[in-house]
């Protein structure tokens, strides 16, 4: 134990840590993912009902609904495509943090997408509304993950990996 926590703390005094970057990021990923993961299990009523009072919206109508609060300048038919769209970006935006690939781009969509999400809310709904959701730490934690110089354990890495030794074998 005590050569772990030794471990720790001489990699801690260096000027970059590598390793945990790499957990970091890892776990930046994860985390996001999940969160996004769950906010649509609510919305598609696998979470628990909405009278349940344990979920945001506990079905799509409720989830429809509530996408129509924060667009109320759209009719119904448009709200439903605005429902429709931010899940499916969702998904993907899910999909594409878990398997890493492409995740600078995939972590600003997601710090783009919250952010149009906490503005709706708070132009919308009131100030107050974004707090009651992880919007706020969604943009920061999206934009910190678009900021790291690598993403290690991702379909990236293996892609750039690949190509490195394409080139090597070309030149």
């Amino acid at each position: 134990m005590r050569k772990i926590t030794s471990n720790l703390r001489d990699r801690s005094n260096e000027a970059e840590s590598p390793f945990l970057m790499d957990i970091a990021q890892l776990g930046l990923r994860i985390s996001l993912a999940v969160i996004y993961f769950w906010a649509i299990m609510d919305r598609l009523g696998w979470l628990g009902t909405a009278q349940s009072g344990k979920v945001a919206w506990g079905n799509w109508a409720s989830f429809a609904a509530y996408t129509h609060s924060l667009l109320p300048f759209l009719n119904d038919n448009l709200a439903n495509i605005a429902a429709v769209s931010s899940t499916a970006i969702e998904i993907l935006l899910g999909v594409l943090l878990i398997v890493g690939f492409r995740l600078r781009w995939v972590a600003i969509g997601s710090a783009l997408l919250t952010t149009l999400f906490a503005l709706s809310m708070a132009v919308f709904l009131g100030g107050r509304a974004p707090l009651n959701y992880p919007v706020i730490v969604f943009i920061p934690a999206s934009l910190l993950l678009a900021s790291l110089p690598a993403y290690r354990w991702s379909l990236d890495a293996v892609m750039a990996e690949h190509h490195a030794t394409e080139r090597g074998r070309i030149g």
